[in-house]
């Protein structure tokens, strides 16, 4: 199947497909309370940053070959075989008494399993949808996420409960978590694959190195490294801070509640402004994304934090940046890949994000334990307006030209450097298209 065989977007193997990624997302959710889990095992935030960037760092290394991996097989059986790699990193955590070298090799295990199934269902949708259309249907598969974001950390909440926690506690945590990829899997049998297998695709680093440099996406990886940074504040710090200021709600906790404002108003903006970037520009809305995120990490600095409306309305707010930021980052960095090479596109968006997290983890919990959570939100907040200016200032020259030069609109992308000109790769969606 791919986009000129069915122009249609949401098609029964998009909702199968959008199905399965919320089961693997709310599962995967849950888990945002593995920084109590570390902690509970005796170790501090700082033990936290590491295991997390450690983990993912040694992930890091296998990336180049899921790419080739999906691009052989298909993303429908590399999907199995993520959950599979996922489920042998989050079930013998129940086995675990203190912190030691295998807690390493399960975070390892753990997001190499999530990297192979956010890469297979990135690749699959982006597949089978229409060029034209690329950033829509990443932002419409995308919003199982905010569902998920809504109410995952809601359930996680109930099972752990506030204050003391027991081992059996966070043992039906990761049994919930399991639950989840049981749905994930029986999902995917009713999943037709998104193209035929092609047995002449090289697999290995050389073959990932080439075609990265083939569709190298320019200035975008920039922006999708410093972004991923700061995102390790919400998804891996949140908890561990909303303990150290003892939030507690009267129905629901803190963390609940920042994450219902999280996900819940990021869908609604995720699936109102879904045609927005292919429309009106992806760098152009991209920027007013990260604007957007900058402003929720400083308002960390400013809202009362043992007010639950206060912290709905900073969710809600950090969850808009997410919920426009993401699908068009991740739509700029595929444009330049053809079809076929989806997989190695889809992979090199994942390891960006990867290498975000490795950095952001261990020097995030790094401020928060030496200086403490303010600075914290300083640094966040100053990165991200750091990365919008050189966006800026790396893009806003190519919409005077573009206009300028109507005729040579698809020829001109902006480079790493700027100011660079260079000729138009194939592409499903030209440049001009993604201005």
């Amino acid at each position: 199947m791919s986009p000129d065989d069915n122009p249609q977007l949401y098609t029964r193997a998009f909702a199968i497909a959008f199905a399965a990624q919320f089961c693997f997302i709310m599962a995967n959710m849950l888990l945002a309370h593995y920084a109590r889990w570390v902690e509970f095992l005796g170790g501090s935030v700082q033990d936290v940053g590491w295991i997390m960037g450690a983990g993912a760092v040694a992930a890091l290394i296998l990336r180049p070959v899921n790419g080739s991996l999906i691009d052989r097989l298909g993303a429908r059986k590399v999907w199995f075989l993520g959950l599979l790699v996922y489920t042998c990193g989050v079930l013998p955590n129940i086995w675990l008494h203190d912190i030691g070298p295998m807690i390493y090799l399960l975070r390892f295990l753990f997001l190499v399993g999530c990297g192979l199934v956010f890469t297979s269902g990135m690749t699959y949708i982006t597949q089978t949808a229409p060029g034209h259309r690329l950033a829509e249907s990443i932002a419409v598969f995308g919003a199982s996420g905010f569902i998920a974001m809504a109410s995952a950390p809601l359930l996680g909440d109930w099972i752990l409960g506030v204050g003391g926690r027991s081992r059996d506690q966070f043992m039906l945590l990761f049994l919930a978590v399991s639950m989840g990829i049981i749905l994930n899997s029986l999902l995917l049998w009713f999943l037709p694959e998104s193209r035929k297998n092609n047995s002449q695709v090289k697999l290995g680093y050389l073959a990932f190195l080439q075609a990265a440099r083939q569709y190298w996406p320019g200035p975008i990886v920039v922006v999708s490294f410093l972004f991923y940074m700061i995102m390790s504040i919400p998804f891996i710090f949140l908890p561990s801070y909303i303990d150290r200021l003892q939030l507690q709600g009267t129905a629901i906790s803190a963390f609940g509640v920042f994450f219902l404002g999280y996900g819940g108003w990021g869908l609604f903006v995720r699936l109102g402004l879904r045609q927005l970037p292919d429309r009106a520009g992806r760098r152009k809305v991209l920027l007013a994304g990260l604007s957007l995120t900058g402003m929720g990490m400083l308002c960390f600095l400013v809202v009362n934090m043992q007010s639950l409306w206060s912290l709905l309305l900073l969710g809600m707010l950090c969850g808009s940046g997410h919920a426009i930021c993401v699908p068009t980052i991740s739509a700029l960095m595929l444009e330049s890949f053809p079809n076929e090479s989806r997989g190695m596109g889809s992979t090199l968006t994942i390891m960006f994000s990867d290498m975000g997290m490795i950095v952001g983890a261990p020097v995030m919990g790094t401020i928060a334990a030496t200086f403490g959570y303010e600075y914290l939100f300083v640094a966040a907040g100053l990165i991200i307006a750091t990365t919008t200016l050189y966006f800026g200032w790396i893009t806003i020259p190519g919409w005077y030209k573009k206009r300028n030069t109507k005729q040579n609109r698809a020829h001109w992308e902006p480079s790493i450097f700027p100011f660079e000109k260079k000729e138009g790769r194939p592409a499903e969606a030209t440049v001009a298209e993604s201005y």
